[in-house]
C-alpha cells in the first residue's frame, strides 16, 4: 500500500510539473494573453499538490515530495513560491509567524526568508543529499541522520611541502581586543516583562501569555532581585547619566526587566556603553592593546519578520558609534563573520530578490 501511495504521489508530481511547464510556455509565447486567474489557479492546483504530499508513506517522504514540487515552480514560476508554501504552511494548521519567516519574500520592511528559499529549490536536489539534509535538520522529519559523504579535497590546493620549518619566535607577545556579537537591542525597556512568552523578552510590546497568579510576588522567586537595578539610566556622549527610578511594584510581570540586561533578552544600550568604558579603562591604565577585531552580529535577535532594513543600519549605527566613542584611541578592523558563514559573500549571479545580496 505504501509503494502504491508512493508511485501515486511522484506521478502527481510529475503531471504538476508538466502543467507547470505548460503555464510557463503560455506565458513566454502569449504573455498578454494571460490574466490574473491563471496564476490563482496554479497557486491552487500547487497548494492541492502540496497537500497530497501528506498520502506519503512517510513523513520523510512527504517532505521531500513537497521539495520536489517546490523545485519544479522555482525553476519555472519562481514569483509564486512564497506564496504558495505560505498558504500551504497556514492552511496545515503550522504556527502563522513561523510561516512567515520561512517563506515570505524578503524586503524592506522584514526580514525573511522566502526568497532564500527560493534559490535553495532552484540549487538542491530534493530526491538526493540535500533533501536528506534539509528534511532531517530543518523539518525533523527524517529519522535518520544522513551519513556524511567522504570528499576528496586534495586536487583544490597544491601538495604541501615535504618539510616545513615552523618560523622563528620572537618571544615577544602583545594584547589584542575581540569584541564579537553585540547583540544591541535599542528598545531595550526597564521593567518591560523580561520572562516573555515569545522571544526577544525584554522589549515595551513583550508579554507572558499566562498571566501571574493573585498574590505572586518576584520578589520571593527571584532572590536576586533585591540587588538589582531598575533605573532608566542612559549614556550621553559617552558620559553616564543615572536615569529615574522605575517602580516596578505597579508593573504587571513576572520578571521586571534589570537595567544592566537580563537573561533572555539581548544587549540594552547602557550595558554597551558601561563595558566598553570599562575596556577603555583597562586599555589606559594595564592592558594596553595593540589593536581591535569586531566580528558580526551588531543586531538583536528578535523575530525578523519584524527587523526592518532601516532597524539593521540604526542598530548598527548605534553600536559601532559607542565603540567608536569609548574605543578611539585603539586601532579598530572590523571584519565579517558569525558563528555561520552563511552568504558571507553572494555571488553576484543571485537575482536582487536574495536577502543577503
Amino acid at each position: 500500500m505504501a509503494a502504491k501511495n508512493y508511485f501515486i504521489l511522484m506521478k502527481s508530481i510529475l503531471i504538476f510539473s508538466l502543467l507547470v511547464s505548460a503555464v510557463k510556455d503560455i506565458y513566454d509565447c502569449h504573455e498578454t494573453a494571460v490574466t490574473p486567474l491563471d496564476d490563482t489557479e496554479l497557486i491552487r492546483r500547487s497548494i492541492e499538490q502540496l497537500q497530497l504530499t501528506c498520502k506519503a508513506a512517510d513523513a520523510c517522504t512527504a517532505c521531500k515530495s513537497r521539495l520536489s514540487i517546490g523545485k519544479v515552480l522555482s525553476s519555472t514560476r519562481p514569483d509564486i513560491v512564497p506564496y504558495v508554501f505560505k498558504r500551504w504552511c497556514t492552511e496545515a494548521m503550522h504556527d502563522a509567524g513561523q510561516c512567515e519567516m520561512n517563506f515570505s519574500p524578503f524586503s524592506a520592511d522584514k526580514s525573511t526568508l522566502g526568497s532564500d528559499f527560493i534559490l535553495m529549490l532552484q540549487s538542491m536536489s530534493p530526491e538526493g543529499l540535500d533533501g536528506d539534509y534539509f528534511c532531517y535538520y530543518h523539518e525533523s522529519k527524517c529519522l535518520e541522520r544522513p551519513e556524511t559523504p567522504e570528499i576528496n579535497l586534495d586536487t583544490m590546493w597544491p601538495p604541501k611541502p615535504k618539510s616545513y620549518s615552523a618560523p622563528v619566535q620572537s618571544g615577544e607577545s602583545f594584547n589584542v581586543l575581540h569584541l564579537g556579537h553585540i547583540n544591541l537591542q535599542p528598545d531595550y525597556a526597564v521593567a518591560s516583562e523580561a520572562n516573555c512568552s515569545q522571544s526577544l523578552c525584554c522589549s515595551p510590546c513583550s508579554a507572558n501569555f499566562n498571566c501571574p497568579p493573585e498574590g505572586y510576588s518576584m520578589h520571593v522567586s527571584d532572590t536576586k532581585t533585591g540587588v538589582a537595578s531598575f533605573f532608566n539610566s542612559s549614556y550621553s556622549r559617552g558620559k553616564f547619566e543615572k536615569g529615574n527610578y522605575v517602580d516596578i511594584f505597579n508593573k504587571d510581570a513576572w520578571c521586571p526587566a534589570h537595567e544592566f540586561g537580563t537573561y533572555l533578552c539581548d544587549v540594552p544600550p547602557v550595558l554597551l556603553n558601561n563595558t566598553l568604558r570599562n575596556i577603555r579603562a583597562f586599555h589606559e591604565n594595564s592592558l594596553d592593546f595593540e589593536f581591535a577585531i569586531v566580528t558580526g552580529s551588531a543586531i538583536d535577535h528578535r523575530d525578523r519578520q519584524f527587523l526592518t532594513k532601516n532597524d539593521h543600519m540604526s542598530t548598527q549605527d548605534l553600536a559601532y558609534s559607542a565603540i567608536q566613542c569609548h574605543l578611539h584611541s585603539i586601532p579598530i578592523f572590523p571584519s565579517f563573520g558569525d558563528t555561520y558563514p552563511k552568504h558571507q559573500f553572494a555571488p553576484k549571479s543571485h537575482p536582487s530578490f536574495s536577502s543577503q545580496q
